[in-house]
């Protein structure tokens, strides 16, 4: 059975498995483009946030709306989309800047992770009850 039809047979039972699957490949491109940005590039970390948080949402969209909720692609869907994961994306942001400035935590990949957790069931269930239904 190849990998593709392991997701789909999962999703079909749990779907949050199935986002948390896309999540996880999302949240991946997103880490790997803020610490290309905040720690190659020297970027203000505010700013590699969200660079690196938009191109973990292309890649979510096009995933999510294909595997996950078994969608086809339109730009109200898409914004629909956009407006759940600009939530999402305002709320890692303050779960990162209470983290960082509040809390003193040194480490942004920490501070990133656990905001990626709690944001999960935020993004998941507006894009089942909005964004992609």
């Amino acid at each position: 059975m190849h990998l593709l039809e392991v997701f789909k047979k999962v999703n079909s039972k749990r779907p949050i498995i199935g986002f948390a699957v896309v999540g996880a490949i999302s949240t991946a491109i997103d880490f790997i483009v803020l610490n290309i940005l905040a720690k190659g590039f020297q970027v203000e970390y505010h700013v590699a946030v969200g660079v690196a948080f938009m191109a973990g949402l292309i890649n979510g969209y096009f995933l999510n709306s294909r595997l996950v909720f078994n969608t086809e692609h339109s730009w109200k869907r898409y914004f629909k989309y956009f407006i759940t994961s600009l939530g999402g994306f305002l709320w890692t942001e303050l779960i990162i800047n209470q983290l960082i400035e509040q809390a003193h935590m040194s480490s942004l990949n920490e501070a990133k992770l656990i905001a990626a957790f709690v944001v999960l069931f935020w993004n998941y269930t507006l894009s089942k009850l909005w964004a992609f239904k």
